[in-house]
């Protein structure tokens, strides 16, 4: 997240906390940010300087004036005015995880309406440094040979990387390669699509303030972003290719050979923790161990097994909390 993003993203929200607008606020700014995913054009429209400044302001009037809050049409004219609207997808990612801590699964936990949650590992590091969250699983997922991207058979592993994929032509390697260019996030709070990669840039000492960043939250379509030169790489996590193998359609309605057209540019240096299965500290310790005990059967009971493959789990370990600590530091360097 850019400090740009943060700063105005935060004064929006604040603006509308303090007015009773931020559900109002919330929704109709994820409604366009949605519209931007669909129509990436329509950014670069309102980021070119070849169109007078004042022809670009009256195209945000004429687009949305009316039809959202005047606080939303105005903000969106800051951005163009200021020359940054290239950032709306971020500013729109700081306020729903603005919005979200003030009224989602962390406040949840934190009043006491919830005791169990099962979270991202950046949405349970948040929780852990608010106190309100203690975790006492990790879940495991089936393991990929960072070589080949194939499953590797009957592997468990606690942790994954992510992964920045870009075209096999495009001469991009490693986070270098990617200065000033033009990057699909999968979201602000996405610890493989977001967070890892950029917080390894910032320490590599690249500029992320001067790359183009474009939100879009379906894997495939930030895959097929790439793959027609809209998008210059997309950060995804470790396997995507396998994974999304026959998700990818080229307009005759085929899938694209992945390994063909795309190339891994970079796996994270870090290793990113699995989803943790994290409780209210305030619960007893025999509480706590039924809780675990619990989940722990479930990967022998078919319909255990159901709903966890609905969360994309194969089984559960227990969490060790150092490994939430690196995705702590790189969320406060992501942000930074």
């Amino acid at each position: 997240m850019t400090g740009l993003a943060r700063e105005y993203g935060e004064g929006l929200y604040e603006l509308a906390r303090d007015e009773d607008l931020s559900l109002l606020i919330c929704e109709q700014m994820d409604d366009i940010a949605t519209l931007l995913k669909q129509q990436p054009e329509f950014i670069r429209l309102l980021c070119s300087r070849a169109v007078e400044r004042q022809k670009r302001l009256e195209i945000v009037d004429e687009t949305f004036g009316g039809h959202v809050h005047p606080y939303v049409t105005n903000f969106m004219k800051l951005l163009v005015q200021k020359e940054h609207f290239d950032s709306f997808p971020l500013c729109c990612e700081w306020y729903h995880r603005r919005f979200n801590e003030d009224n989602g699964i962390v406040e949840a936990m934190e009043s006491g309406t919830v005791d169990v949650g099962i979270m991202p590992p950046a949405t349970y590091a948040q929780a852990r440094d608010m106190g309100v969250a203690e975790a006492i699983l990790s879940s495991t997922l089936t393991d990929y040979d960072q070589e080949t991207e194939q499953l590797i058979p009957g592997s468990v592993t606690g942790n994954f990387k992510a992964e920045v994929l870009v075209r096999a032509d495009s001469g991009i390697d490693g986070y270098e390669g990617l200065a000033e260019k033009t990057i699909a996030y999968l979201g602000a709070s996405s610890a493989s699509g977001y967070i890892y990669p950029v917080a390894e840039m910032k320490k590599l000492g690249i500029d992320t303030e001067k790359c183009t960043w474009i939100n879009i939250t379906s894997i495939p379509s930030a895959i097929l972003a790439v793959i027609n030169g809209q998008v210059d790489a997309c950060f995804t996590f470790e396997g995507s290719r396998y994974v999304f193998a026959t998700a990818v359609l080229d307009d005759n309605g085929n899938p694209y050979d992945l390994y063909e057209v795309l190339k891994v540019a970079k796996l994270s240096d870090g290793d990113i923790p699995n989803d943790a299965v994290a409780v209210n500290p305030k619960l007893s310790e025999s509480t706590q161990a039924a809780i675990t005990d619990a989940f722990l059967k479930m990967a022998s009971d078919e319909e255990g097994l159901k709903i966890m493959s609905t969360w994309g789990h194969t089984g559960y370990v227990p969490a060790i909390e150092s490994d939430y600590d690196t995705i702590a530091e790189y969320i406060a360097l992501a942000a930074d």
